[in-house]
């Protein structure tokens, strides 16, 4: 475990918080509050899982709050994280993402997003961290960086995400793990725990043995269920504790995540069309040259958020398939909840779903979907992609099935013998 900085609380003998006053009801009057639990149940402090400290998190700066100390106003982020039954529990019915963890991930994810997009790793990473490390807390090393700390938290973030991108990749649930580990330290008691539960040495160092990556993910890293033969390094330069502590894993948490899909059509971008516009491009890559088992990092990013790096076909894996592509847009920007792939079935509902409207194949703006089918037999009878706007000039961002990852071209107009078609969001 690396070394936790907090300035804690001594509530047994009644020490406040240095330098920090509450606002009392009456404007412009500040006095000191004394009632702990009512400053952690308005989220001014925290209490820490393992040891029940009591911390000061500027992430939580009341608006009432009367001191002149640095302004931790958030931007604001008006759009949901939804997230299904399955995705919120672990395999022991436990909630991972309770309501209040949902709303810390809420208030962080354009720090998280922005942070990731920079890096090239998913956002859902660089959460599972912050709760792993310190429960979604800001403090002057919310992520526990080693001879860090310090900076604004979006300063911080960037650091994280960096080092998170030098020790892996995301590109599978191996990787995932491992980068996981590689952020923890790699501790070698982790991989002889991991392979005294029955792993081999390739598990061993993806991390299989450590808690802060599986931590109840199942039966035999549950502390509550295998706590004599699961332990935990709980403190700098110590072996194994038993049992390991309460926490859920960083790659437990991160699959959470996973399943919950964020709508960010609301506060971050205006409208669908904008929304639609924008994740087109940030999913697609900003040319055609890509090699097909190469998706763009948000793409691969969203193709583990809805589930498709499961299925059974390798174009629906890889991200290859047009309506892949098309579906993992329009989820990202809220425009829908669900919708079947294949360009003929996605064809389909647009035409029968009240939330969309058919506009002239001329009158195309960016954030519309194109359609377009032609009397043959084959791959490529249907198609379907998305109109984007770059730099003021119309292009069109799709994937091809079997042939191309998601990529941005130019814009065209069609061609003898198909029937295009163009929908749009109202």
């Amino acid at each position: 475990m690396k070394k936790v900085i907090f300035i804690a609380l001594l509530v047994c003998i009644g020490i406040l918080l240095p330098g920090r006053t509450f606002a009392d009801t009456n404007e412009g009057e500040c006095k000191i509050v004394n009632d702990y639990d009512k400053l952690e149940k308005t989220g001014e402090i925290r209490r820490y899982a393992e040891d029940n400290i009591l911390y000061y998190s500027p992430y939580y700066n009341s608006k009432n709050a009367c001191d002149n100390s640095e302004d931790w106003e958030l931007p604001g982020f008006e759009g949901s994280i939804d997230c299904s039954a399955d995705g919120i529990k672990n395999y022991a019915g436990e909630d991972i993402l309770t309501k209040a963890f949902l709303n810390a991930i809420k208030e962080n994810y354009p720090y998280y997003k922005k942070s990731a997009e920079k890096y090239g790793i998913p956002w859902q990473a660089l959460a599972a961290i912050h709760y792993r490390e310190t429960r979604f807390a800001r403090t002057d090393n919310s992520y526990q960086v080693s001879g860090g700390g310090g900076g604004d938290f979006a300063s911080q973030t960037d650091e994280a995400a960096s080092i998170l991108k030098a020790k892996g990749s995301f590109g599978s649930d191996d990787a995932a793990k491992s980068a996981f580990f590689g952020y923890n330290g790699r501790a070698a008691a982790y991989k002889e725990q991991a392979k005294r539960l029955g792993f081999s040495d390739a598990e061993a160092n993806n991390g299989e043995g450590s808690p802060y990556v599986m931590n109840k993910y199942d039966e035999k890293r549950d502390p509550n269920k295998n706590g004599s033969s699961w332990g935990q390094i709980k403190r700098d330069g110590g072996g194994l504790s038993y049992p390991a502590n309460q926490d859920f894993g960083a790659f437990v948490v991160y699959k959470a995540l996973l399943s919950c899909n964020v709508g960010d059509n609301g506060g971050l971008i205006g409208s669908y069309a904008e929304a639609i516009n924008q994740f087109a491009i940030n999913l697609a890559w900003p040319d055609r040259t890509h090699d097909i088992n190469d998706p763009k990092p948000a793409y691969r990013e969203a193709l583990q958020q809805y589930g498709y790096t499961s299925s059974g076909d390798i174009n629906v894996r890889r991200g290859s398939s047009c309506g892949v592509f098309v579906a993992s847009v329009l989820r990202k920007a809220g425009a829908i909840s669900s919708i079947s792939l294949g360009a003929a079935n996605q064809r389909a509902y647009l035409e029968r779903s009240p939330d969309w409207v058919e506009v002239p194949v001329g009158s195309a703006q960016p954030g519309d979907v194109r359609t377009i089918s032609r009397i043959c037999s084959g791959k490529h009878c249907n198609h379907i992609e998305i109109v984007v706007s770059i730099n003021g000039s119309l292009k069109i961002a799709s994937a091809s099935y079997g042939d191309r990852t998601a990529g941005i071209g130019n814009y065209y107009s069609p061609s003898a013998g198909t029937d295009m078609r163009v929908f749009r969001r109202k």
